[in-house]
């Protein structure tokens, strides 16, 4: 025979780690840092506060590649604007809830105990707004004014602590409108249509790194390696 059939390995099994996770996260409500600006008001209202506080949610982190990753969020946010309107004895209150959908694109270093920084935009949807007028005693559903989805810019970083199955983050970030908060119809009280929001806050994460074992390769499927180079006679049987 001209030919050997060589067998490289009688078993193989691979195992293939995706070292994607998915996890969840929270921002801490002590370290948020919250302003709006420019707020055109009428000249019997006081504003007081800007709150965005909370935010909470989900995350799936993605390996581009070495170093560079690239994170998805959905997050749950509640934010107010509180004023005070003259002669009334109580705050008056804008609220709203929306779904902020961060991608993020992140460079980090190599270590199990490591920093990172990230930059990225998201999407944030208003799914839900109020009114509450204390001179009045009345609370009103959502405004046209406001635009239903904003386009925001986030800046930051953190460290990460990475184990075989876990990671854990903490991170800071800077958070803006790019696109306005409001179409420009003027309420009652207070001019949205040219104000930026800026929020700054620490959050902390867990997640789980997903893993993906791959099937065995049965025997008949193995390389076969062909040697030509080998005479024939050794194949033929001594008498």
């Amino acid at each position: 025979m001209k030919r050997f059939l060589i067998i490289i390995f009688l078993s193989v099994t691979t195992f293939s780690f995706a070292q994607t996770a998915i996890g969840v996260k929270v921002t801490d409500p002590l370290s948020a840092v919250s302003l709006i600006t420019p707020l055109y008001t009428a000249t019997n209202v006081d504003i007081k506060t800007y709150n965005a506080f909370v935010s909470l949610g989900g995350f799936v982190r993605i390996p581009l590649k070495e170093r560079w990753v690239l994170q998805s969020e959905l997050l749950f946010k509640h934010e107010a604007v509180r004023f005070r309107i003259e002669n009334s004895s109580k705050d008056s209150y804008y609220r709203f809830e929306y779904l902020d959908v961060p991608f993020l694109v992140q460079y980090e270093g190599k270590k199990a105990f490591r920093g990172f920084g990230f930059v990225g935009f998201s999407p944030k949807i208003l799914f839900s707004s109020s009114f509450y007028d204390a001179s009045k005693n009345i609370t009103y559903g959502g405004s046209s004014q406001f635009n239903t989805v904003m386009l925001m810019g986030h800046i930051g970083g953190g460290v990460l602590f990475e184990r075989p199955k876990w990671i854990y983050t903490v991170d800071a970030r800077l958070s803006t409108n790019i696109t306005n908060l409001a179409s420009g119809i003027r309420t009652e009280y207070i001019n949205f249509d040219k104000a930026r929001t800026f929020v700054f806050g620490i959050s902390l994460g867990a997640g789980y790194k997903l893993s993906k074992k791959m099937r065995t390769i049965p025997q008949e499927e193995l390389p076969i390696i062909i040697n030509d180079s080998i005479p024939a006679e050794v194949n033929i049987p001594q008498k």
